[in-house]
């Protein structure tokens, strides 16, 4: 009898555990080949929040080059960084205000998605 009822009452709560994103994935809305600046468009609007991946010595967001010089990225700062040569494969981060964690990979002089990771790990901030 007690194996019974405690049975049913973790099959009536299994739902609720998977309703609240215990086990579910969130939904990314992008896709392999997209251009970078729409996908993180796309991302903003579903409640993706772009994280400061670095930042100057005094605290404010800065990006950098390979060589660690301070570079241009359009105040987009969840760069983390890019590589200078062949398919300029870059790194951001994003998170989504709860306990995921999204880096997003691209390609391309005009970047375009070519991948991406979902994780509750925090990933590591640089300060220079």
């Amino acid at each position: 009898m007690f194996l019974k009822r405690t049975l049913s009452i973790t099959m009536l709560a299994l739902p609720i555990f998977i309703t609240n994103n215990v086990w579910a994935k969130p939904d990314i809305n992008i896709k392999v080949g997209m251009d970078y600046q729409k996908a993180r468009s796309i991302l903003i609007k579903s409640g993706w929040k772009p994280l400061v991946m670095n930042r100057k010595a005094n605290g404010k967001p800065a990006c950098y080059d390979f060589l660690g010089r301070e570079a241009d990225c359009n105040k987009q700062y969840e760069i983390e960084s890019c590589a200078p040569t062949g398919i300029a494969p870059c790194a951001m981060h994003f998170f989504d205000g709860k306990k995921t964690y999204l880096r997003l990979y691209t390609i391309g002089e005009q970047p375009s998605v070519d991948s991406w990771k979902i994780t509750t790990k925090k990933p590591q901030f640089n300060r220079i």
